[in-house]
């Protein structure tokens, strides 16, 4: 029996695409609610269309004016990602899309060197590398950069001193913003720790006297 499981796309295989009409694709934007986020529209250099896929393309719908929606160029490819389960910081490399009746749906961040090599055409050195990707239920996106959380279980078993050295490494307006992810008990801990400075006794300092 034949697999007809569409195939993923890759959002930096779409940036500059050229479509019907001669325009080229400058950002896709999306509803970033759920464990899918719909592309709800195509921005190119002049206008903003309706967000369509037909035989395996984008394809431009009407011209609309969109609201609420989240620019995957923008917002979200290339931005930092605080993730407090494996307590790293990476960098979103792309974005996994998937064709589904009709349209196109962004299902997962990918992170790691692999699409940074294949972003430079480097595929056979990026196949090297595992696939690394964060599921969209499992992040946010603050104002300064993207928040890859485990569940509130998985981080109540996180020591907070690891989440605070973590944390404390951020810029300021990362720390607020990872902070006001985490659950507000745990947040509380967090800052409490990051406020604490072990105690360092004065040490005399002793001269070798001269013979």
């Amino acid at each position: 029996m034949t697999d007809r499981t569409p195939a993923p796309v890759e959002l930096s295989d779409l940036l500059g695409r050229r479509l019907s009409g001669g325009v080229k694709v400058a950002d896709l934007l999306v509803l970033a609610e759920g464990p899918a986020w719909e592309v709800r529209a195509i921005v190119t250099r002049d206008n903003v269309y309706e967000a369509h896929w037909e035989h395996g393309e984008l394809a431009l719908g009407t011209v609309v004016m969109p609201t609420g929606l989240t620019s995957l160029k923008h917002d979200v490819l290339d931005r930092q990602v605080v993730d407090t389960d494996d307590r790293r910081v990476v960098r979103v490399g792309d974005v996994a899309l998937l064709p589904v009746a009709g349209r196109l749906e962004a299902v997962a961040l990918e992170v790691g060197l692999r699409p940074v090599f294949r972003r430079v055409g480097l595929h056979v050195i990026a196949r090297r590398h595992r696939e690394d990707l964060l599921e969209l239920d499992d992040v946010t996106i603050t104002e300064s950069c993207v928040v890859a959380h485990a569940s509130h279980a998985r981080v109540a078993k996180i020591e907070t001193h690891h989440l605070a050295r973590l944390i404390r490494r951020l810029p300021h307006r990362m720390k607020h913003d990872v902070l006001a992810q985490l659950p507000e008990e745990r947040s509380r801990e967090v800052r409490a720790h990051m406020l604490h400075r072990p105690h360092r006794p004065h040490l005399r300092r002793f001269r070798v006297p001269r013979a």
